[in-house]
């Protein structure tokens, strides 16, 4: 828990220091040497990622079901995106383990789940400009992978292990704020082309897909370098058909996560 309050804390100081520096940026004159017309520039583009979160599990249907409640879930992340004229290659993996409460009619007392993700995508930058605001605006499509892992609980199964790979399409959008400030908004879906449970079945697959929206607050440090913080949010869902090995009929999971990330960007 106290490790968990240190991470939070730490979140904390991060969001005041920008705010402050926000509020500083607009007394003071604007660097020209970080101003920013746009989304990334040419070249290479790489970005560390650290998250802070929560995730909650649900588990419906016909016979047994249950719910696990919200845990903190830390997380790190690496992306790289590599800018040419008008598209780019976008390709990005993030790890993260889990701690769950199951019910008390089930054991062990505690889950562990650790999720490694990651995509690769390609990315199409129409350029569109305003009065006042100067936006870039893409959209992408590629593929995406996840596995987790869990541990199996008695006499029932509350969490399997999972294996998906599906396609992904995703649009987003760079906003000028200032010179050195920009708000990034990416949404994205995947819709899986393969799914496998391990160990002990739901059922036959039936539907699964993925959504996520994420907002980012940037400040330019240098021309080179910036720094990112701001809201992650992702509903997975999977539905079933049949009865498996899981003593639910019809059954249905979903996957709720709202995450802080903390991104360091470099410009090459």
């Amino acid at each position: 828990m106290k490790k968990h309050n240190s991470r939070t804390e730490i979140f904390l100081v991060l969001f005041l220091v920008l705010i402050t520096t926000y509020v500083h940026a607009q007394e003071v004159p604007e660097p020209e040497s970080t101003a920013r017309v746009g989304g990334p520039e040419k070249g290479l583009n790489l970005r560390f990622i650290q998250n802070f979160g929560v995730q909650s599990y649900s588990l419906a249907g016909t016979g047994f079901t249950g719910d696990l409640n919200a845990t903190a879930t830390p997380g790190s992340g690496l992306q790289l995106l590599y800018v040419m004229d008008k598209m780019a290659i976008r390709a990005e993996f993030n790890t993260k383990s889990t701690e769950f409460k199951p019910p008390s009619t089930l054991t062990p007392s505690l889950l562990t789940s650790k999720t490694n993700a990651g995509f690769i995508e390609t990315n199409f930058y129409p350029y569109l400009e305003e009065t006042g605001w100067k936006k870039t605006l893409y959209y992408g499509f590629g593929l995406d992978s996840l596995s987790r892992t869990a541990i199996e609980t008695s006499p029932n199964v509350i969490l399997t292990p999972s294996t998906r790979i599906g396609f992904r399409g995703s649009v987003g959008q760079t906003a000028n704020l200032s010179k050195i400030f920009q708000l990034e908004t990416t949404a994205w879906l995947t819709t899986p082309f393969v799914f496998e449970e391990s160990g002990t079945k739901t059922g036959y697959k039936n539907y699964s897909a993925l959504f996520g929206l994420k907002l980012m607050f940037i400040y330019h440090v240098s021309h080179f370098i910036d720094f990112s913080l701001g809201l992650n949010s992702t509903y997975e869902m999977t539905t079933y058909k049949g009865t498996g090995t899981r003593a639910v009929t019809d059954g249905s999971e979903t996957y709720t996560n709202l995450t802080m990330p903390i991104e360091l960007r470099f410009q090459f």
